[in-house]
């Protein structure tokens, strides 16, 4: 079998791509400590939800400088301006990462990789003819920067435990956030092929008139006669 002439580049790509991954990993570490769901079954769903990197990181960058300490003062000055430094160096290797997954990769032999990434901006094609050339000292120079970042948010992580991080009363339901319970006729249950799904709402607040502009909720179910639920 002929060696791969780019196996040092296709190496390096898968590299950096693992690199990554630990430090998007701890991200999501750093979120579950925000909003205090270490250990809850619901956690690594709460974290896969936001999806998108830069809303992690943005949301880890706000709680890092809206965290209070346990006797409610601010955190030192010097604490915010580590915390912020680490998370606007993420914020600099996801754009890396960004150009990395979204361009179109051509592998040389001496293990470079040319970036040729085409962009519409304002209206106009952006890229064309500049391909980014980065070279094996260009990955590993990249790789240590990220695993040195995953590091430090492990810090940003630890020290976020032994903050109070949400503000108070900011996850406390009030009059209009309560889980509503939907009725559900008997007629309707006996007719469903399957159980109706029981969702969370926001109710509006109560209106003093009603009128044709009234509208119900879609799908909803009154309480009633059978007729109702057909």
């Amino acid at each position: 079998m002929m060696a791969d002439p780019h196996a040092k580049a296709h190496q390096a790509i898968g590299a950096y791509f693992c690199a990554f991954s630990a430090l998007e990993h701890e991200l999501g570490e750093c979120i579950k400590v925000v909003f205090r769901l270490q250990g809850h079954e619901s956690a690594d769903a709460v974290v896969a939800a936001l999806g998108d990197v830069t809303k992690k990181i943005e949301l880890v960058w706000t709680a890092a400088l809206a965290a209070k300490n346990q006797d409610g003062t601010e955190t030192t000055e010097e604490w915010k301006e580590n915390a912020t430094k680490t998370i606007k160096a993420v914020f600099g290797c996801n754009n890396d990462r960004n150009a990395l997954a979204h361009s179109r990769l051509e592998a040389a032999a001496d293990g470079s990789v040319v970036l040729a990434r085409l962009q519409v901006k304002g209206g106009e094609l952006k890229g064309k003819g500049k391909p980014n050339r980065w070279s094996q000292t260009d990955f590993q120079r990249r790789i240590n920067a990220i695993t040195k970042l995953t590091k430090q948010l492990e810090r940003v992580r630890s020290d976020l435990s032994k903050l109070n991080v949400v503000p108070s009363g900011w996850m406390n339901t009030n009059q209009f956030w309560q889980p509503v319970v939907r009725q559900w006729s008997p007629a309707y249950l006996d007719q469903a092929s399957t159980p109706p799904v029981l969702r969370a709402s926001s109710p509006e607040p109560p209106s003093t008139t009603e009128g044709p502009t009234t509208r119900k909720p879609q799908n909803e179910v009154r309480r009633g006669k059978p007729s109702d639920a057909q």
